[in-house]
């Protein structure tokens, strides 16, 4: 067993090397890469995509509407990505749906085992798509009321479908990154951020990359699929009350609408970032500081316009030089449980179920059925004895490794772009895609300058959305630095257990 301070000591040096040599053989049989997108010839590794329709195909409850919709607007998608061996693959799965919840991926853990896919090689991201059919039991007032079991087990279907396809396409293809800047979004965390309040804040926190995992075909360079990843809600298509509703994939479609018009056999993937905290900059009047608008059905014109502009930053990454991304793809998962303050009292609770209560500066939960529903779920634990727990359940991190140099981690939960930044930074000079709202998305997850002055903890993920998602008191300032540290900590592991094989075998 490797000692593991030796090993922190010799990592740098280890992957400097690595990376040094990879770059020399490189550059030695094909000479620097051009500048015309293409991709350099390596290695290649075993890949297969596949995709399916999502849309419902039946009436279904629309998520956050307590209303039942038969219309959509641009059809939904899955889609997914097995890379590896035969032996062991890893499969990346993209959807158009507003969340992933442990209803959802625990069935489809279950179903694709038979296929050889642990739990820890699945990554399952949801788009966070507003206009999206209710998934999880958070989706609606009340499951008994608006049954969503029906969407439930189609989408699981459609999902395991999809990565059995997958995987019987894995063949030979060749991997590389490439990005390009947008300016479609905008930081939605503006000041005086109060309880409630989504502002814009066009100096606030973003991330403007559009990172493309690019997959081709290593006998002729045509491009197969691209995994491309960008942090913003797809929340712009607006569902009026009482005006017309409707499904589809938001900006997020009409973006690989646009991809697809030049590569029209190519898979087009749209992989969800860290952009808790980012949305489209949509705004009243074009001006900012009169607020966000959006895209009210059934004039779509915005939305598309939007998912144009996204689909032409794909392509302008895609024209890009290419890094290669070449060497075996290992996995590992890690678990933590993310620190909360002290819950309110049960006499408090007692008032929100009966909408009787409400946090002295934010009056207008009082009014708001969801909160009631959240003060009836404490309220039941406490009226059965529980103990009220001071952090959330597990929040799972993902770590996939290609080779030396690349890697993506997967998080749970709606993260910020602070978070993200703080992983690439730590796990620096490898290349790092971060993806959120996979698997299980629980809540909001802020970084600890979001309760720092001047914002005070007064926006509405932390101070709001908590309880949307049953979680029984807000996050500490600590709950950053937790995930960081594991999702750092799971890296190093499996640098660690390849350091040794490859030990093992030079011995």
């Amino acid at each position: 067993m490797i000692d593991s301070a030796v090993f922190s000591r010799a990592l740098p040096l280890v992957r400097a090397g690595v990376a040094a040599l990879s770059s020399a053989v490189l550059l030695a049989c094909v000479g620097a890469p051009k500048a015309t997108g293409a991709v350099p010839s390596v290695a290649p590794t075993l890949v297969g995509v596949a995709a399916d329709d999502i849309t419902p195909p039946f009436p279904a409850w629309q998520m956050g509407t307590e209303r039942r919709v038969t219309d959509h607007y641009r059809r939904m998608e899955v889609q997914a990505m097995a890379i590896g061996d035969r032996a062991s693959p890893v499969v990346i799965v993209t959807a158009d749906i507003c969340m992933f919840c442990t209803e959802v991926s625990e069935q489809v853990y279950a179903r694709v085992k038979r296929l050889g896919f642990e739990p820890h090689e699945v990554v399952l991201n949801a788009s966070h798509n507003h206009s999206a059919p209710a998934v999880c039991p958070a989706d609606v007032l009340d499951v008994v009321k608006s049954p969503i079991a029906e969407y439930q087990e189609f989408l699981i279907r459609k999902i395991v479908s999809v990565i059995e396809r997958a995987r019987e396409d894995m063949k030979p293809a060749v991997l590389a990154t490439s990005e390009a800047d947008s300016d479609l979004c905008v930081n939605r965390d503006g000041p005086p951020h109060t309880p409630g309040g989504i502002i814009p804040n066009p100096g606030g926190s973003i991330d403007r990359r559009v990172r493309v995992l690019r997959v081709s075909d290593p006998e002729n360079g045509t491009l197969r699929a691209v995994l491309a990843l960008f942090a913003c809600h797809p929340s712009d298509v607006h569902v009026v009350k009482d005006g017309p509703a409707s499904y589809g994939a938001d900006f997020f479609g009409f973006g690989r609408d646009e991809v697809a018009r030049r590569y029209p056999e190519a898979t087009v993937m749209t992989a969800q970032g860290a952009g808790g905290d980012v949305r489209m900059a949509h705004f009243v009047n074009g001006d900012p500081s009169q607020g966000f608008d959006g895209s009210a059905l059934p004039n779509l014109a915005p939305n598309r316009e939007f998912g144009r502009r996204f689909g032409t930053t794909i392509l302008q990454a895609l024209d890009k030089p290419a890094t290669p991304v070449q060497g075996p793809v290992r996995a590992a998962m890690g678990t933590v449980n993310l620190p909360l303050e002290e819950p309110y009292s049960r006499e408090f609770v007692a008032r929100v179920a009966k909408g009787e209560a409400a946090p002295a500066d934010n009056p207008d939960n009082q009014k708001d059925p969801w909160y009631w529903r959240w003060g009836q779920w404490m309220l039941d634990k406490y009226e059965r004895g529980e103990t009220i727990p001071r952090t959330t359940g597990a929040f799972d991190i993902r770590m996939i490794q290609f080779g030396d140099d690349f890697r993506l981690a997967a998080l749970d939960g709606e993260v910020f772009t602070c978070v993200a930044r703080q992983i690439e930074q730590r796990l620096s000079p490898q290349r790092t895609f971060v993806l959120a709202y996979n698997n299980n998305v629980k809540a909001y997850v802020p970084c600890a300058e979001n309760f720092a002055p001047p914002q005070n903890g007064g926006n509405y993920e932390i101070q709001v959305f908590y309880w949307w998602l049953w979680q029984t008191a807000r996050f500490t300032p600590e709950v950053d630095r937790v995930i960081v540290d594991e999702a750092v900590a799971v890296a190093n592991r499996l640098d660690a257990a390849h350091f040794e094989q490859l030990s093992g075998r030079a011995q």
